[in-house]
């Protein structure tokens, strides 16, 4: 897998709660465990993406995961960042300069590996209203190379995502109040 800048999970990974103001956390959340999820925790350190960005506790909070060698030498550090509510006087916002180097496009691309588990759990995410989910057999997400192959000539060879985007909304306003009170 190529480096990763960008990691996003709705729950926090595990632990990422020690690497950060713990105090204040508890503070503001005095119900919080350390809970999170263990599969992000392992994508996180698998991964190592310079950034990872979750949400559910629905508060604002900051930490920094260095990533050891085997002899305890920071290799790589990974900034943590979950939000608020989207909600009015909450933190739920903030633009963030991420920066890239200068000889590299930027650009967003599908990540070949997360193409290959999502094609082979596909089944277990019906569309339809049944409540039927098949087992994973683990013998679909074998062979990793040789299904990225697949997956790379079904996207036409590139893992680009097309700048295709279009405005679907009105660009937020500030002279115009939202009543959020009755959005429904």
């Amino acid at each position: 897998m190529g480096h990763v800048d960008i990691g996003m999970s709705h729950d926090w990974p595990r632990g990422i709660c020690h690497h950060g103001n713990t105090e204040e956390l508890l503070r503001s959340k005095p119900f919080f465990r350390d809970e999170g999820s263990p599969p992000a925790q392992e994508l996180l350190t698998s991964l190592r993406p310079l950034h990872w960005f979750s949400a559910h506790l629905h508060c604002r909070f900051e930490a920094k995961y260095d990533h050891r060698s085997p002899t305890g030498d920071v290799e790589s550090t990974t900034q943590f960042l979950a939000l608020d509510k989207c909600l009015p006087g909450r933190c739920f916002l903030e633009v963030l300069d991420i920066p890239h180097p200068a000889d590299s496009p930027m650009e967003l691309c599908y990540d070949p590996d997360w193409l290959v588990i999502t094609k082979a759990t596909a089944n277990m995410f019906p569309s339809s209203p049944q409540r039927w989910i098949a087992p994973l057999v683990l013998d679909d997400l074998k062979d990793t190379a040789e299904k990225i192959k697949e997956i790379k000539s079904a996207f036409g060879g590139s893992f680009k995502i097309p700048e295709n985007f279009q405005q679907t909304v009105k660009c937020h306003d500030p002279s115009q109040r939202i009543n959020y009170h009755a959005v429904v």
